[in-house]
């Protein structure tokens, strides 16, 4: 048995299941396959080549030594061709080329990742500093950002506002208040986003707050932003406009 680097590699290629590089290696005729770990030798009807069956065609897969037909790959309803389900050949019978675990991608195709659905979530009632909005059933969120606009009242007091993120047994699992209080009869914006600072002061009447990057919420999870010291709960106005990603599960 040859011994990895003896010879240089033909393909590298990526093995997107386990993010492990398969090298293959000729040999002579033979062409082996190295995983990190082992060297083994692949067979096919050219050479030392993997065969592999055109699409539409019902094609022999043979023992190249032999020429003795150990499969038979048909392109039927019942059944997909060998080019979209590639084989190796074990020196006995062919066998089908998937990635660890049951009922997983086969190596080398492309892993399916979810699409991006960014969606504008909204709740611009009046007369209200102490808003929830819940995640849908059957539903996921990754925040991007929230928005928050407020308006005080005349009445005075020192409002304190607050981001809460709590579980849908409505458990606090995150909380983060902004650095500066809003005073009577003024309009203020907080945005909440991730990686900011925690600002200790409004600049043009703005003010930044952080959440954690990369923040998903299941279902029926919920986001409350609100004024905690309820200065004047049911006048002050408070409008939130809230980017999220939507994903199905």
């Amino acid at each position: 048995m040859p011994k990895v680097g003896q010879y240089p590699p033909l393909v590298a290629a990526e093995n997107t299941q386990d993010e492990t590089a398969i090298r293959f290696l000729r040999v002579g005729s033979a062409l082996y396959a190295y995983d990190g770990t082992n060297l083994l030798r692949m067979r096919g009807t050219t050479t030392g080549l993997l065969r592999i069956a055109a699409n539409g065609a019902n094609s022999a897969l043979a023992d190249a030594i032999s020429n003795t037909i150990v499969a038979e790959q048909s392109d039927g309803a019942a059944s997909l061709s060998s080019r979209t389900m590639p084989h190796l050949f074990n020196g006995t019978t062919w066998d089908r080329w998937r990635a660890g675990g049951s009922a997983s991608p086969l190596l080398g195709s492309a892993l399916v990742t979810p699409q991006s659905d960014p969606q504008l979530q909204v709740d611009e009632a009046a007369n209200d500093s102490d808003k929830i909005i819940t995640v849908p059933s059957s539903t996921q969120w990754g925040i991007y950002w929230i928005h928050v606009e407020f308006v005080s009242t005349a009445t005075v007091g020192n409002r304190q506002i607050e981001l809460r993120l709590n579980d849908d047994s409505t458990d606090t699992i995150y909380l983060m208040s902004a650095g500066a209080v809003q005073t009577a009869s003024l309009t203020r914006t907080y945005l909440f986003t991730p990686g900011v600072a925690r600002e200790t002061t409004f600049i043009d009447g703005q003010v930044a707050v952080p959440i954690p990057p990369g923040l998903w919420l299941p279902p029926s999870f919920t986001v409350r932003v609100r004024d905690s010291a309820a200065i004047d709960a049911a006048a002050d106005d408070m409008q939130i406009q809230m980017l999220v990603d939507v994903r199905s599960v």
